[in-house]
């Protein structure tokens, strides 16, 4: 679909060219707007003709290990996890799901549109790997925005008052979000020898939502990396375990504390910059558009 568009797109920009210039500068677009379009269609062919494979490929990998297997898994929906909270991010997607009993995996995507004057289209697709595991109660919803894995993209997820700088070089991988008013019970368990477990999985963002902890990382079709990504995903939650089973909540009675958080712990604040940002660029877009009938009009 792609391809198509770019080649339309070619077309009528190679014909505007065309019509006022001369024939080498024709030749230049010509060239140009082919490298283009090839690179395009053959980015789309190799990620087509990857995820279309993918199925098999996590099948073979949960029968060789004797782990439960299921293409789509429609329970997985609704998860509450980052991902499911991107700006614009629709048609969210949980398909080749793999069960291997202490922990789970499963392939993620989503679309994401854009707008113009002339309406919306969809801008393209993003895949995740999700590697998750359950933990023993229910903790503060903390997350770490890895700085390696696709650049910090939840900087305008989360509110920034919630954004924390952690001991020695921590800071270096992961941008860090606690709730406001649970930074003391978050480092409570966020020790030390979890942080190097967590540098150690710098490579994937790192949430903990509920009771369940998750690693999201770059969609890979390698097997190997589903096996790696869940080593380092109990090698962390290891270490959190010696940690929250002392933990409790003490805005709760002791025996509620223990077991779970209050609602303002449980769910980190969403930043509003982006709504800010679309209500600028509505009234700039009324504003200019008034502008002009008037201007019109005299």
């Amino acid at each position: 679909m792609v391809g198509v568009w770019v080649c339309i797109v070619s077309a009528l920009f190679v014909a505007m060219i065309g019509a006022s210039t001369s024939r080498f500068v024709l030749m230049i677009a010509l060239v140009l707007f082919s490298i283009v379009f090839g690179y395009s269609a053959r980015r789309t062919w190799k990620i087509s003709k990857s995820i279309n494979q993918l199925s098999e490929t996590r099948q073979s990998f949960a029968q060789a290990h004797n782990f439960s297997f299921m293409p789509i898994h429609s329970d997985l929906a609704g998860l509450p996890i980052a991902l499911t909270h991107i700006h614009d991010s629709r048609d969210e997607r949980f398909w080749n799901h793999i069960d291997a009993g202490p922990w789970q995996y499963c392939d993620f995507s989503y679309n994401y549109y854009r707008r113009t004057k002339y309406g919306e289209y969809r801008a393209g697709t993003v895949y995740y790997g999700i590697a998750f595991t359950k933990l023993p109660r229910v903790l503060p919803n903390v997350f770490f925005d890895s700085k390696k894995a696709r650049g910090r993209q939840f900087r305008f997820t989360f509110s920034g008052t919630q954004l924390h700088s952690l001991e020695g070089d921590f800071d270096n991988y992961f941008a860090t979000y606690f709730p406001d008013d649970y930074t003391i019970d978050s480092m409570s368990f966020i020790t030390p020898d979890v942080m190097q477990a967590m540098i150690a999985a710098s490579e994937y963002d790192i949430e903990i939502v509920g009771d369940t902890l998750y690693l999201y990382g770059p969609l890979s079709t390698d097997p190997n990396d589903i096996m790696l990504m869940s080593q380092k995903l109990n090698d962390i939650k290891a270490r959190l375990l010696q940690n929250i089973i002392t933990y409790r909540d003490e805005r709760l009675p002791m025996s509620v504390g223990r077991q779970t958080v209050t609602p303002t712990g449980m769910v980190l604040k969403k930043s509003r910059f982006m709504q800010i940002l679309t209500i600028v660029a509505v009234v700039l877009y009324v504003v200019g558009r008034i502008v002009v009938a008037m201007s019109e009009s005299k």
